[in-house]
């Protein structure tokens, strides 16, 4: 976990990880298969503070034989009434550095929305387990469908 991604110093990291990839994609490739890339978001990005794409979703874009699951939609979704409850009190769970604040479950009528632990927003609650879960399984039968 990086706590500037972007950061010129991490370029190199950036380019060893998507070299592996490509390497995957290519091994998957001559024995037939197809990789599957499953995208979960950043809290931030789930309740629709930060809406730039990853660089995964880049990545995939440009490998039109690679599916990407990309979980985002579903959990903004989700995670809508809880967004808008945050946004109304005018709190932003971004800290400095890229961290994010613990939040008191209790505090939020509609804390039932999380998908996140709302104390640790770096982890999918058993609620944003089944989200992600759902959409994989909806995504797989397309793909064994075609």
């Amino acid at each position: 976990f990086l706590d500037d991604p972007d950061a010129a110093a991490h370029a190199q990291l950036w380019d060893e990880a998507f070299a592996r990839l490509e390497g995957l994609r290519l091994e998957l490739a001559e024995r037939g298969a197809r990789l599957v890339v499953l995208h979960t978001p950043l809290a931030t990005r789930a309740l629709g503070i930060e809406a730039e794409p990853s660089r995964w979703s880049a990545w995939c874009a440009a490998h039109p034989d690679v599916l990407e699951v990309d979980c985002t939609e579903v959990l903004r979704a989700r995670m809508r009434p809880l967004a808008e409850e945050l946004a109304a009190q005018g709190i932003d769970p971004r800290l400095e550095r890229g961290r994010l604040a613990r939040l008191e479950p209790e505090r939020f009528a509609q804390r039932a929305s999380a998908c996140f632990f709302l104390d640790d927003l770096q982890h999918l609650s058993p609620l944003g387990h089944e989200v992600v879960g759902a959409r994989v399984t909806e995504a797989l039968a397309a793909l064994l469908a075609e």
